[in-house]
């Protein structure tokens, strides 16, 4: 249906512009818009400023590309947040439309009543090449971290999930813009690295435990941190993997004192985060103190839950250096 809506809309803003022809005076070039030549893409927009027309005439174009590509969109799943949301490729429409932007020259322009009437036209060659070195440059940075050869640590891929999902989607959107232009074999290579460097990103991040070790003293902060890096979308033990894997070590031992009755506990801790080749990738220090009045060991309790709710403050992940 989103497919059949696309396909329908050229036809019916010509006919939008036939029937208002009636009611004022309508520019020729707009009744009958240019036919696309070998080197130049047209389309004709109104609305009620230059600004509105312009975009009404990007998508236009936005329409042409997507319609000479249609037949090869297929439906799309995508697991987001575990539920599964199927959704038409061809909504790229719009996003499509966006990468026209930069790249158009207004033609003519006239004004008719309150209504502005455009035509831009479009330089298919350049369109083309401003696209594809896109295209070409988001390869090469997803490559980086998840390509064949990368040295690239999980951990490293998890700092830059967000851009490297970014650049995914731009990836994707200059592939079907090229697509349009030349034709599914000037892209298929391409296309090929996208899938696979979505699967490696969703594999790698899927695949990812962080193993929190500690001192004795500071196991129950271990336990902690894991639960509240779970409640991040971190996945984290305290239990050792059979494998590689990014750790947390937390390093400290308390020293316990009694002023006037009251329990007192200090343990100065280091923190260091290691990627799984045990490479560094952070080191801090933090002072875990604490006070009680029963006992040493309810000081101690209080130490690490005021310890965990100040990592956690920013958090947890972020605070360790995983971020």
């Amino acid at each position: 249906m989103e497919s059949n809506k696309y396909a329908l809309s050229i036809p019916l803003v010509l006919a939008f512009f036939t029937a208002f022809c009636f009611a004022g005076n309508i520019p020729e070039w707009v009744v009958n818009p240019a036919e696309d030549s070998a080197e130049l893409i047209y389309g004709v927009g109104e609305g009620e400023s230059l600004n509105t027309a312009t975009k009404s005439a990007l998508e236009y174009i936005a329409g042409k590309l997507v319609t000479s590509i249609e037949s090869q969109l297929t439906m799309q799943t995508s697991a987001v947040n575990d539920r599964v949301d199927s959704r038409v490729q061809s909504k790229l429409r719009s996003q499509i439309g966006n990468t026209l932007i930069s790249g158009y020259d207004i033609d003519v322009s006239d004004k008719s009543g309150k209504r502005y009437f455009v035509r831009v036209k479009v330089d298919r060659q350049k369109l083309f090449e401003s696209n594809n070195k896109a295209l070409q440059n988001a390869l090469a940075f997803l490559s980086q971290y998840l390509g064949d050869n990368t040295t690239m640590s999980v951990m490293q891929v998890l700092k830059q999930e967000r851009m490297l999902n970014k650049s995914l989607r731009e990836a994707q959107q200059k592939a079907y813009v090229v697509q349009a232009l030349a034709g599914s074999s000037q892209v298929a290579a391409s296309q090929q690295k996208i899938n696979q460097y979505q699967q490696v990103l969703t594999n790698k991040l899927n695949d990812l435990v962080v193993y929190v070790e500690a001192s004795q003293d500071l196991q129950p902060l271990a336990r902690q941190l894991v639960e509240r890096l779970s409640d991040e979308g971190v996945r984290a033990t305290t239990r050792k993997p059979s494998g590689k894997s990014p750790r947390v070590v937390l390093q400290g031992r308390f020293n316990k004192t009694v002023r006037f009755e009251q329990k007192y506990v200090v343990a100065n801790t280091s923190i260091d985060v290691y990627d799984e080749f045990s490479n560094t990738l952070s080191s801090r220090q933090l002072r875990i103190d604490g006070q009680a009045y029963m006992s040493h060991e309810s000081a101690i309790t209080a130490a690490i839950n005021k310890a965990s709710q100040e990592l956690a403050e920013d958090g947890v992940a972020e605070s360790l250096g995983l971020l």
